[in-house]
């Protein structure tokens, strides 16, 4: 008989401790969407890192709900960063923190969150090369590791 090493333990091994008011940041496997996920061993289905630290840290997450992150950092897992809304509340959100599609073009932080810094800026020239792309050096990161 195998013996299988508890979500939490698994999860709690994959990430990058700080403060209790730091983002808590997923140091694993990243969806397209820029979320941490992790395997769940017993129903082999991909699990949000958030909610499971959600999970872990206040209980089951009810039915429609879901878990909202305060510091707009996807990679975080800190669930003092985690409130539950609904999907209502994650629209309302993401337009009152300038991410929706209109927003983007002065945008002061990526469709996922990260702050358009000096440090956490890049600019692309798009194919067609006439044109330039602001692009969240964080992200881009992300993306390389995601492929990897």
């Amino acid at each position: 008989m195998t013996q299988h090493t508890p979500l939490k333990d698994r999860w709690a091994a994959k990430v990058d401790f700080r403060g209790p008011n730091d983002c808590w940041e997923w140091q694993a496997s990243i969806s397209s969407g820029g979320y941490g996920h992790i395997g769940d061993d017993y129903c082999g289905r991909l699990l949000t890192a958030h909610r499971v630290a959600w999970q872990i840290y206040h209980g089951n997450i009810p039915e429609k709900m879901y878990v909202l992150h305060s510091c707009d950092n996807t990679l975080c897992v800190n669930p003092a960063h985690l409130f539950l809304g609904t999907q209502t509340d994650n629209m309302h959100d993401m337009v009152q923190k300038g991410r929706h599609r209109r927003g983007r073009v002065n945008a002061t932080h990526c469709p996922y969150g990260h702050e358009y810094t000096e440090q956490n800026t890049l600019y692309e020239k798009i194919r067609n090369g006439r044109s330039t792309m602001r692009r969240c050096k964080m992200c881009r990161k992300i993306d390389k590791r995601t492929w990897r």
